[in-house]
């Protein structure tokens, strides 16, 4: 798990329309949020920190990620525009999410990520989630795609399926049996008492357990 939380800031104009559609799609965040995951910058955690929008320029071209919601009053807007193209130039990275319909492929500062924007196919997110289901499978899709974007070392990994159990028991076993000869042979051909016996064969007892772990404790990281 990371060891610091990732900031991602969203970029939208402040229409009612980009407004909106945003609040259906904060909640699919949340859970990364409760994990200690994410931390996310918008336009109303902006205004309840510092009560002025100019700060939300800061945290667009200081954020770990930075996601422009792309629609025609987010182009129109000269402030989105420049901090937009204040992030592009310091390189910071940026997730584009084609938000609303428009001729976002007429600026110039979105050339660079015609093969990026999402959803794929230059299909908007409004155009796309026609329906509740399908708004929601959406939603979801750019949740997972952000998460893997701002930590691609976190992908799912499940080790716990492929514990191969019968293997385990064998060694385990085979350690209990070597446990047991090493046990008599110090006491009765080095003849260094019960206790030294005993010993040897509870090293060999532990080292198998150590080996069953496997079984009963799988190892899992597991992030999604």
């Amino acid at each position: 798990m990371p060891g610091n939380v990732k900031t991602i800031c969203f970029l939208y104009s402040g229409d009612p329309d980009d407004m909106n559609l945003y609040k259906d799609l904060a909640p699919f965040f949340i859970r990364y949020q409760k994990k200690g995951l994410l931390q996310l910058i918008d336009r109303e955690a902006v205004f309840q920190r510092h009560a002025d929008m100019q700060y939300l320029g800061q945290y667009v071209t200081s954020a770990d990620l930075t996601i422009p919601l792309i629609s025609v009053d987010l182009i129109n807007s000269e402030e989105c525009m420049a901090w937009f193209q204040q992030a592009v130039g310091l390189r910071r990275p940026i997730f584009p999410v084609l938000w609303r319909p428009c001729d976002w492929t007429a600026e110039d500062v979105f050339k660079p990520y015609l093969t990026q924007v999402f959803p794929r196919g230059g299909v908007s997110v409004l155009e796309a989630a026609d329906d509740a289901g399908e708004k929601e499978k959406l939603f979801t899709q750019i949740a997972v795609q952000v998460k893997k974007a701002i930590f691609p070392e976190l992908e799912t990994v499940e080790v716990r399926s492929g514990v191969n159990k019968p293997f385990f028991y064998l060694i385990a076993a085979l350690l209990l049996l070597m446990g047991i000869l090493a046990g008599g042979f110090v006491y009765v051909k080095l003849n260094m008492g019960l206790g030294a016996a005993l010993f040897a064969f509870l090293m060999f007892a532990c080292i198998a357990l150590f080996t069953l772990r496997n079984v009963f404790f799988p190892a899992q990281l597991k992030i999604a």
